[in-house]
């Protein structure tokens, strides 16, 4: 007789007892739905029933003034004085008025008695609600029994052994993909902040670009306010910079984080600003600064979508665990009840079932298999693929071995000039799209491939329609030789 046995026939009195109880659970849950949909109905008519109330005691107040007129003096009253019919006029709205209010009076006592019938409903539904609790701790008992009767494994009874393991496995994807779901969220906000930020650096970089003074002769005016967006565009890099830098750290495992960094080896940010004199490589930094943010500002775009992608593939896939898990659980208790009544009863264990060379159990075994039903057992068990797949780690060790550290940033930021971009200031990012469990991807995505080169150069700035006079002006220096 092995370990199980002898732990089944110790806890059967327990068993036997909340088995008995918990025979009762389907009934307490019927009559819980049955009364839930009678308030549901019940509400629904004291809501009618008010109106009409509130409908019928504003009537009722008309008829009371109407009574209230006629025995005082009115128009209508002195009208049916001089007639003679001042009596009759009374006694016709006092009859009005008796009709209004027992109408009222009746629509008041139905409606009370509607209040009554909901009342007694919440007293009967509490008291099924205690039932429902107590059948709720039993099973909890129950549970607790189970899992201290099938603590060990025994190989008399695979398919236990084989959902016991699935819940694990399942509990530990749900685990994962509630964790992620969260890292998935923030780095997701993060990069739409960079792409607000690398979309506000090419506004002030195209208007630097495309500047016309209104002094059409130039002077100094037009240098301050284009060296003005300049220095505004480096503080909305620095602060692309630090978003991109907090997605990377919230999700390490995004591709190419290389490809994201628009501050290293960037001459646009490092070189000295000299009021008296510009040097034309500003205009050759400025142009290759728009080229690098537009590059950066896709590949954002595209670990944005590899990122939502994950998301909703996380999201999706918490909620299939969940059912998963609940129907295993079910399944499980369902085979542990199977394996005590089949010990209580004095059946004998099922045969073991073991693969041979050729993946086909012994002839002894399978000679006594017949008398068991095939699909309690799994001779071999293979595992269900997994709901969720978890970026792989090897995506982050890869990324740290190609040197893909994110730069450092400098310490305050709120030195540099704010300047307001009215076109392109307040760009819309579309939120990730929310998708119910049944359209949720079932696979884990594919990063996107990178874009490591600007395949649409940005040539489209029309030239400004004046010659610059002003020598240091490096930004139109190039078009000042052009038309000499």
């Amino acid at each position: 007789m092995t370990s199980l046995v002898h732990s089944i026939y110790d806890n059967a009195s327990q068993y036997r007892k909340l088995s008995h109880e918990l025979s009762r659970e389907s009934e307490s849950i019927n009559e819980m739905r049955s009364i839930n949909n009678e308030r549901t109905l019940l509400k629904q008519r004291i809501q009618a029933k008010q109106a009409d109330l509130r409908t019928l005691e504003a009537q009722s107040k008309k008829e009371f003034d109407e009574v209230r007129k006629a025995r005082h003096l009115s128009l209508r009253s002195a009208a049916a004085a001089l007639k003679g019919k001042k009596k009759e006029l009374i006694a016709k709205e006092e009859a009005r008025y008796q009709q209004a209010f027992e109408n009222e009076q009746r629509c008041k006592t139905e409606y009370e008695e509607l209040c009554g019938a909901l009342s007694r409903l919440d007293m009967q539904s509490e008291g099924v609600q205690r039932q429902l609790d107590q059948f709720n701790r039993d099973r909890e008992l129950l549970n607790r029994m189970y899992d201290q009767v099938f603590s060990n494994n025994d190989p008399a009874y695979p398919l236990e052994t084989q959902l016991k393991t699935e819940i694990h496995n399942y509990t530990e994807q749900r685990r994962l993909a509630q964790r992620d779901s969260g890292r998935f969220r923030d780095a997701d906000h993060n990069l739409g902040q960079a792409l607000r930020e690398t979309v506000r650096v090419s506004a002030l970089l195209d208007a630097c670009l495309t500047y016309v003074p209104f002094d059409i002769f130039g002077g100094t005016t037009v240098d301050v306010q284009q060296v003005i967006y300049v220095e505004a565009a480096r503080k909305h890099v620095y602060e692309a910079q630090r978003r991109i830098n907090i997605a990377c750290t919230v999700l390490p495992e995004i591709p190419n984080p290389a490809l994201l960094n628009v501050v290293s080896s960037n001459r646009f940010l490092t070189m000295q600003f000299n009021s008296t004199f510009i040097d034309t490589t500003w205009q050759a930094a400025t142009h290759e600064m728009l080229y690098r943010i537009v590059l950066v500002q896709r590949n954002i775009e595209n670990s944005m979508t590899w990122t939502r992608q994950y998301m909703q593939y996380a999201e999706g896939a918490v909620a299939k665990l969940d059912q998963a898990i609940e129907n295993t659980k079910k399944s499980l208790e369902k085979e542990r009840k199977r394996i005590f009544e089949r010990v209580l009863a004095g059946a004998p264990p099922p045969p073991q079932i073991t693969d041979t060379a050729g993946g086909s159990s012994s002839a002894s075994t399978s000679a006594n298999a017949s008398n068991y039903d095939d699909s309690l057992f799994s001779p071999s068990y293979d595992a269900p693929p997994p709901v969720y797949e978890a970026p792989p780690a090897s995506q982050i060790a890869q990324n740290s071995s190609n040197g893909n550290v994110m730069p450092p940033l400098p310490t305050n930021n709120s030195s540099f000039p704010s300047v307001n971009t009215p076109p392109m200031d307040n760009i819309n990012i579309e939120p990730p799209i929310q998708l119910s469990p049944s359209q949720a991807p079932t696979h884990p995505p594919r990063p996107i491939t990178p874009v490591t080169s600007n395949p649409d150069p940005i040539s489209s700035y029309p030239p400004p329609q004046y010659v610059s006079q002003n020598g240091n002006n490096p930004f139109q220096q190039g078009r000042r030789e052009t038309t000499q």
